[in-house]
């Protein structure tokens, strides 16, 4: 089912709700996800928290080849940096400031960008450069994140108190080459590389700092 605009303009309660809820950070991540793969290949897993409740966390994992094919330009780092705050301005109106904070500070983090830029003004720019952009790819965000929910609901990729969902079982919104599908495949779907990467994930937030944000493989 498409995720309901209409409803979320026009009702502020409704919108925060689902936002704040594990749907809002499914749709945040899955933005994150889209956007990376408009230029080419970029896999990984998505983790999505099993619980549904209002500090629900999740993250758009890469593949170690994945995020050094991304940080070769700064450009497209900045844009899948901000897709998710601005994917969740697109459908809902709103955007959930508890988890832009390691988005933000990654996004300061490249050469190109002030690192004294409030919030307020990261926020003011990435509407500013990337809302056109995300309403390009708005259809295959909408497709993705009833996918990642119905894996969500199914458990069909859950491990633990995760659901480490492999990139290969997503839409691009550029078409895939047979070489590239199977390159996902093998990276992402084995159950070996989905532990392996729930595990990294899992180490990652215990020794997360902020200011080292930039050099996570994590969104």
């Amino acid at each position: 089912m498409p995720i309901d605009r209409q409803l979320f303009y026009r009702d502020d309660l409704a919108a925060r709700a689902f936002v704040e809820s594990r749907s809002g950070v499914i749709l945040h991540e899955v933005g994150h996800y889209v956007a990376a793969n408009v230029e080419s290949l970029i896999g990984g897993h998505l983790i999505i928290e099993h619980r549904d409740h209002a500090n629900s966390s999740g993250a758009f994992a890469m593949n170690e080849i994945s995020q050094a094919r991304l940080t070769t330009s700064i450009s497209r780092c900045a844009f899948v940096t901000a897709a998710g705050a601005v994917t969740e301005q697109h459908f809902c109106n709103y955007a959930s400031n508890r988890r832009l904070g390691p988005d933000m500070d990654a996004y300061r983090s490249l050469p190109t960008i002030n690192r004294y830029m409030t919030a307020a003004e990261v926020g003011a720019r990435w509407k500013h450069d990337y809302r056109t952009l995300i309403e390009k790819i708005a259809g295959c965000i909408d497709l993705n994140f009833n996918r990642c929910l119905a894996y969500c609901v199914s458990t069909h990729f859950l491990l633990g108190d995760y659901h480490v969902i492999p990139t290969c079982r997503m839409m691009t919104p550029r078409r895939r080459g047979i070489a590239e599908r199977i390159d996902e495949i093998v990276w992402t779907y084995p159950r070996k590389e989905r532990i392996a990467a729930l595990e990294r994930y899992l180490a990652e937030r215990q020794r997360f700092r902020p200011h080292d944000k930039n050099q996570s493989i994590y969104f």
